[in-house]
């Protein structure tokens, strides 16, 4: 068999009908016949690859990540404005510092809680975007009324000091004091007290109210003042109950108009707390034990009172 390039004879059964010398020269081969295949390892096959597949895996990550963002967001947003609210009746002192911090950090959450909602709701399907939607409202409603809260000053919290006492100036042990936005505190046994408030703004005062039992008084004073007297409108009365032989009597009970009842002791010793009576009038103390019984008009606030049962009438 000769080949139809060059007519040289070549080995029978060629694949391609050519001489080795015309196939490197690339001499034209006999139309009809099959060209020769390169040998060499075969490279695997991979299905192809969708480019819709990585940007559904993006959009669901920025989905995640928003829906984490917004709602925590949200959380943390909430608990800042409870404790901006709450912190003056659990910090004293100064804290001028700790308010704009605080004012700062919560901007940045409800800003970072309304970045990813808006995210969530940009890669939500129909039922998660009505949702995403919904809480971005509520995040800037939330964020408008973190604004309106800590406007202005900034939250200093100061301490107030000073004493409860009667009409007597008798310390008035254990009396409630308290003021707007702020924890109670109990007065000590010498009648002293100390409470921390919210500075209010410039040119106003802060107001005290002082209870004990059903006495009530309040007093306007600057924030920071020391030595604050607070009058409770009430005297205590105090005397013995005695029979008109003079022997002491146990176990009287004494009473005056708005007044708790007391009795004597086993000397015939009484104290009773009386309320502040109109301008220049006086208290009427009663005394009753069994059918003895007497009732005597008395300076308010009076001491060494002297109660002389006698038999009541029939």
């Amino acid at each position: 068999m000769n080949c139809p390039g060059c007519g040289e004879p070549i080995r029978k059964g060629a694949r391609t009908g050519l001489c080795a010398s015309c196939r490197e020269s690339g001499a034209p081969r006999r139309p009809g016949l099959p060209t020769e295949k390169a040998v060499g390892p075969r490279e695997p096959q991979h299905p192809p690859q969708s480019d819709a597949e990585p940007q559904e895996a993006a959009t669901a990550l920025v989905s995640a990540l928003g829906r984490v963002a917004g709602l925590g967001g949200i959380a943390v947003g909430l608990a800042l404005l409870v404790f901006y609210e709450v912190a003056p009746a659990f910090t004293a002192g100064t804290g001028a510092s700790q308010a704009h911090n605080l004012r700062l950090f919560l901007i940045l959450t409800f800003a970072l809680s309304i970045a990813g909602l808006s995210a969530w709701a940009h890669t939500a399907g129909r039922q998660g975007r009505n949702l995403a939607l919904t809480l971005l409202v509520f995040a800037l409603l939330m964020a408008g009324l973190g604004a309106y809260l800590v406007r202005g000053e900034p939250l200093v919290i100061e301490v107030i000091s000073g004493t409860v006492v009667d009409d007597n100036r008798q310390a008035a042990i254990g009396a409630n004091i308290s003021t707007e936005g702020s924890k109670p505190v109990e007065s000590a046994p010498n009648g002293s007290f100390q409470i921390s408030a919210r500075r209010p703004p410039s040119g106003e005062k802060v107001e005290l109210i002082a209870t004990k039992d059903d006495y009530r008084t309040t007093q306007l004073v600057d924030s920071g003042s020391s030595d604050v007297r607070l009058v409770l409108p009430m005297a205590v009365i105090s005397g013995r109950v005695v029979e008109d032989n003079g022997q002491t009597i146990c176990g009287a009970i004494i009473s005056a108009e708005g007044s708790k009842p007391v009795k004597s002791d086993s000397d015939g010793n009484f104290a009773i707390t009386a309320r502040r009576p109109s301008s220049g009038e006086k208290v009427m103390l009663t005394a009753t034990k069994g059918d003895e019984s007497v009732a005597v008009s008395v300076n308010y606030g009076s001491s060494n009172v002297p109660l002389v049962l006698t038999k009541r009438s029939q």
